[in-house]
């Protein structure tokens, strides 16, 4: 079990450019499972976060190993951007596979979160806010205001393999090229 509780996190004013090139921390999120169960991310802070890849703040990628039952609860996603899932990145690889199903990635809960002027950057993705490619996502009593999408959706839905159920959020100003709110591919 890993758990985080009452964190906040925003980069130093000044990032030595020979340690991380053109001061971005890493090329995924700044909280990254890559197999975990029963976890817990409640009450945090993420605040301009960009290390440019897949899921600025957090990126769970059961890639080989298995991501179950994750809570993230009560945190605020402000100025995060990414290629792809620009505060969340959520996605299964088994592995030796190289394209994404979800399999392994299951019950995921975000709620009452606060996302704000969040970026997803790569035309061809999804998730101004949030990228969910997994089995059983719940997404509830949140917010999301002004978050833009180079690709689509403020919630991008990709090959979700069982059900995403998203109830009781907001969307207020959010921009994409394709669906402003949620977007669902296959």
């Amino acid at each position: 079990n890993i758990n985080f509780k009452n964190t906040s996190y925003k980069p130093p004013t000044s990032i030595p450019t020979s340690l991380y090139p053109n001061n971005l921390a890493a090329y995924l999120g700044i909280v990254r499972f890559g197999s975990v169960i029963d976890s817990t991310i409640i009450n945090c802070t993420f605040d301009y976060c960009r290390p440019g890849g897949l899921g600025a703040a957090i990126n769970l990628c059961g890639y080989g190993g298995v991501c179950s039952n994750i809570n993230i609860s009560y945190c605020n996603f402000t100025n995060c951007s990414a290629g792809a899932g620009g505060a969340i990145y959520i996605s299964g690889h088994l592995a030796g596979e190289g394209s994404a199903d979800g399999r392994n990635v299951n019950h995921i809960l975000i709620d009452h979160c606060y996302f704000e002027q969040n970026q997803e950057t790569s035309s061809g993705a999804r998730g101004s806010a949030i990228e969910l490619n997994c089995q059983y996502a719940t997404v509830s009593n949140s917010t999301f205001v002004n978050n833009y999408a180079a690709g689509a959706g403020t919630i991008g839905l990709y090959k979700t393999a069982g059900y995403a159920t998203i109830e009781n959020c907001s969307f207020i100003g959010n921009s994409a090229l394709k669906a402003g709110a949620i977007s669902a591919e296959e």
